[in-house]
């Protein structure tokens, strides 16, 4: 028995069938045909007889076949039933570039029905995001490593117009013989992981900032201080050195009318006398200019946290920043236009620190403009819902590049080196917003002009 079992099924059933054929036949001569003398019954029994044996084996291998057909059908109903309950999105891709099989998981991640992907088998290729589209096109025709899946990662845009990022797996189908019957894959939605990793990437950054800022304020102090020193020197003694020319200029301006040109070290004196003037004012100005960037920098090292007690009203801050700037504003544009919130409470703060940091991004907000023909537009609004108010800037200049639009309150950073700026000014301007318990929102197109938003927390009532 154990023999029989070895051969295929058919193979058993046909053995079985001889047996109980044999069997069959020696029941009809020699139990039957042995006791009647009628030979044309013997003829018809045993004509009847081997048509009887070829119709029940005929019909006991149609029910086996059956049998067999309806096995096949309950393992691809199970094998469909769990793959139709699997999260992830599969499917199996035929030779001819169409779905043998699709996922009902599909339409919770792409958004599409599985009925949509089998009525255009392109729509896979459609779904991919523009970026993603090259390097996606390139796995797919590479041939994978091995009997491994290949995998990779990539962004497709959703039917309601989501863009989600996909873990994909595909491999290969072989029969037994090696031949290619198609292509197997598997498709995870890690949008979820892709945006933690970004948050965690965001806070070690931050934390690095933060580490950084504690380091740079240890050294602006000590620089400040040191640096204030040899300034000082430079701002006393500047005035003394102009008083002695000025003293010493009539005596050298005789000699010069007397004895002719003469030089002062490699210098001719009448080009000297011309340009004495602008020299010293040239170090006056840098000793003034050394003397405002120390003091930034201690701004920038120890922030002030007195005075952040009062009461303060935005609307006149604005107002009292507006009138201050008067001057530059109608030398930048004429096209300046405020917009005052109504019944804005109040916030606590200092109104001084406040105007300061509204005095350095009006300032940059005009400095960007090309032209007096663009516009600065100024305005304030309460937000209820979120509590908060809002100062939003918005100029029609320049505008930030967006690789240095994320750099710009950094320390230093500056895109106006040349014309003085030290790259501190929005650096001070987020650390006062910081202190009143605000954030700063930068928003700019290269060409079109910045918007920059000063949302400012209102404290609860009660």
């Amino acid at each position: 028995m154990k023999v029989l079992q070895r051969v295929p099924k058919y193979v058993q059933i046909v053995i079985v069938y001889l047996l109980f054929g044999g069997l069959w036949m020696f029941l009809v001569d020699f139990l039957i045909i042995r006791f009647t003398e009628n030979p044309d019954l013997r003829l018809n029994l045993e004509n009847y007889g081997g048509l009887l044996f070829v119709a029940v084996t005929a019909v006991l291998l149609y029910y086996e076949r059956k049998q067999a057909v309806e096995r096949q059908q309950r393992m691809e109903r199970r094998f469909r039933t769990m793959a139709d309950f699997i999260y992830d999105w599969g499917y199996w891709l035929g030779l001819d570039g169409r779905f043998n099989y699709i996922s009902p998981s599909c339409e919770r991640i792409t958004g599409y029905t599985a009925g949509e992907f089998n009525g255009n088998p392109g729509l896979l290729e459609d779904i991919v995001h523009p970026d993603d589209k090259e390097t996606v096109r390139r796995h797919l025709g590479s041939e994978p490593a091995g009997s491994e899946p290949t995998q990779m990662e990539f962004r497709i845009i959703t039917k309601s117009g989501e863009v989600r990022w996909i873990s994909h797996a595909c491999r290969y189908v072989e029969d037994r013989e090696g031949n290619r019957l198609g292509t197997r894959a598997s498709n995870r939605d890690i949008t979820d992981h892709k945006l933690y990793e970004e948050r965690e990437r965001l806070h070690m950054e931050e934390l690095a900032q933060a580490d950084k800022m504690i380091t740079l304020g240890t050294l602006v102090s000590g620089v400040a201080h040191e640096i204030n020193n040899p300034t000082n020197f430079i701002s006393l003694n500047t005035p003394l050195i102009r008083e002695m020319w000025s003293g010493s200029q009539p005596i050298l301006d005789a000699y010069h009318r007397d004895k002719g040109e003469f030089f002062v070290g490699r210098f001719r004196y009448s080009l000297l006398r011309d340009r004495m003037d602008d020299l010293l004012d040239g170090v006056s100005d840098g000793a003034e200019r050394i003397k405002h960037i120390v003091t930034n920098l201690k701004d920038f090292a120890r922030p002030d946290p007195s005075a952040m007690e009062q009461q303060v009203d935005v609307n006149r801050v604005l107002a009292d920043t507006v009138a201050l700037l008067s001057n530059p504003i109608k030398k930048a544009t004429a096209h300046f236009h405020v917009r005052y919130g109504k019944d804005l409470p109040e916030i606590t703060g200092s109104p001084q620190k406040l105007e300061q940091v509204l005095v350095n991004l009006i300032q940059n907000a005009l400095e960007s403009l090309s032209a007096k023909d663009g516009g600065v537009h100024v305005s304030t609004r309460h937000d209820r819902r979120r509590g908060e108010i809002i100062v939003q800037i918005r100029d029609q200049g320049r505008g930030i590049p967006a690789d240095q639009l994320a750099r710009i309150t950094d320390p230093f950073y500056t895109n106006r080196r040349r014309e003085g700026g030290t790259g501190l000014g929005l650096s001070i301007t987020e650390r006062i917003v910081k202190d009143h318990q605000g954030t700063l929102a930068f928003s700019s197109r290269v060409g079109k002009g910045t918007t920059v938003k000063v949302i400012l927390k209102v404290p609860a009532s009660g």
